[in-house]
């Protein structure tokens, strides 16, 4: 854990400006790529963390302690007891990394520090709409489109994020179709007993 605690401490803005500074000569291309894996290289650091944090903490309950008892070997506990209960963190995690991932691009990319002309992306088409005012009054597609786009697309990984959390999660609660069909008679049902159980009470007064 020292390596990613040293990885951790790395400033990430004062990496960017260094990049930018080093590699503004280089081709776009490469420029991105470049951009892609200082990102995934400090990104990871946090998911590590919370991983090492959760089986640490799973190391202590009690149904791992059972399965030392029981004589389970090691390689059985990792995979079918410690792994299964911190997948759905990882998921989670993982998928708002990724999200915040392409946020930072996107605000590198509005303050001129990623990647360049001619590869579009929506931090640099929002930084040319807004260098000019009268972009921002007049032409407020320019802006509003790329900034739609952007917002829906880390919504929408965070919303498959959860939906992978709930599935893979094993202490989720599951209902399958009949049983929410049958929650819902029966709310009905209270309903209209409840109903009935009011007017009688009226007609009695």
């Amino acid at each position: 854990m020292r390596i990613v605690e040293v990885i951790y401490s790395f400033p990430f803005l004062a990496l960017a400006f260094i990049i930018s500074a080093v590699f503004r000569d280089q081709p776009a291309e490469f420029r991105l790529f470049v951009i892609i894996f200082i990102l995934g290289f400090i990104r990871w650091t946090g998911l590590a963390r919370l991983v090492r944090g959760q089986i640490l903490s799973l190391r202590e309950q009690e149904f791992i302690l059972a399965t030392k008892a029981l004589g389970i070997k090691k390689r059985n506990q990792i995979m079918r007891h410690l792994i299964p209960n911190v997948l759905a963190m990882v998921v989670v995690s993982g998928t708002l990394t990724f999200a915040g991932a392409i946020l930072s691009e996107s605000f590198l990319s509005f303050l001129g520090l990623s990647v360049t002309e001619p590869i579009p992306t929506w931090g640099a088409l929002l930084a040319k709409a807004a260098s000019n005012s009268t972009s921002l009054r007049k032409f407020w597609w320019i802006w509003v489109f790329p900034g739609t786009m952007l917002f829906l697309f880390i919504m929408s990984i965070n919303l498959i994020g959860e939906g992978l959390r709930e599935a893979i999660d094993p202490k989720a609660d599951y209902t399958t179709k009949e049983q929410r069909k049958a929650n819902k008679a029966a709310r009905k049902a209270e309903k209209q007993a409840a109903k009935l159980a009011s007017k009688g009470g009226s007609v009695n007064g």
